[in-house]
């Protein structure tokens, strides 16, 4: 019996045939173990995106499988050299074709594996501001304040500047007031710095401070900044207008009110001289 398959036609023999066989079989066998090794490792780990082991995983199991259909192709008597070859010129036309679906997953990959935000966060990136609901192979997916979904591709996102609202809760806020020229400003910053840092939602350190930014038309303008958290952003400039214009008030000093001066022009005769 013949140990080619086809005498005189091929090299490719019964044995080597079982043989590569073997090996594509037992490499399929590698990736998947090594899927959910991978996974399980990444899973189990604090920090990680829940996309990461899933993403991490597949790609394990693919370059695995790769490596398994290379070696069977050799065992088949195939030369390395055109194999890979072959190999890159199909990942090429695969790139140039898909070269945006490339990007995005790439882009998407990076930013699930770098974490820079993750579900729930609050970012903001190329003048668009939403808490992220999702992050996928193709897209981040957002919710803006007035609850409209937001999809932004993952190159757009990992190319761009991103502030991420969420992983520093700190915020800085500016607010302007004015005294009348008749008032000693350092009393004025005194008194509002004092009122501002004594309220709950506002931060100690760095503490609030207070100083005249411009000389207005009607008296001192003031420019006061205070430190608070991002989830009280709206409620604590409240407090803090109500607490300058008390605080204001109890050390007597008065705020200026614009006056509006009317100048009658005087009447001209229509007589003839």
């Amino acid at each position: 019996m013949p140990t080619e398959i086809i005498e005189g036609a091929s090299t490719i023999t019964w044995a080597t045939l079982v043989l590569a066989a073997v090996v594509l079989i037992a490499s399929f066998i590698l990736a998947r173990l090594v899927r959910r090794r991978v996974r399980s490792w990444l899973e189990a780990r604090s920090g990680v995106s829940p996309h990461v082991p899933e993403t991490v995983g597949r790609i394990s199991g693919w370059s695995i499988n790769l490596i398994g259909i290379v070696g069977a192709l050799i065992v088949l008597g195939f030369q390395l050299g055109p194999v890979v070859l072959v190999l890159l010129l199909v990942a090429a036309a695969i790139g140039i074709s898909g070269k945006t679906i490339m990007e995005n997953w790439a882009s998407g990959l990076s930013l699930q594996i770098l974490a820079p935000f993750t579900i729930g966060d609050r970012i903001e990136t190329e003048g668009i501001t939403g808490w992220v609901e999702e992050i996928n192979g193709r897209e981040v997916v957002l919710t803006s304040r007035d609850r409209r979904t937001i999809r932004i591709p993952n190159a757009t996102v990992a190319n761009s500047v991103l502030y991420n609202y969420t992983d520093d809760q700190q915020r800085r806020t500016e607010m302007r007031f004015d005294i009348s020229y008749n008032e000693d400003p350092s009393q004025a910053e005194v008194v509002t710095t004092t009122a501002v840092a004594a309220l709950e939602l506002v931060r100690k350190d760095p503490a609030p401070v207070a100083y005249v930014n411009h000389l207005g038309d009607f008296g001192y303008e003031f420019l006061i900044r205070f430190y608070h958290d991002d989830k009280d952003r709206k409620p604590v400039r409240t407090l803090v207008a109500k607490a300058i214009v008390n605080s204001l008030n109890e050390a007597g000093i008065e705020r200026p009110t614009p006056e509006l001066a009317i100048i009658k022009n005087p009447q001209t005769s229509t007589a003839g001289p």
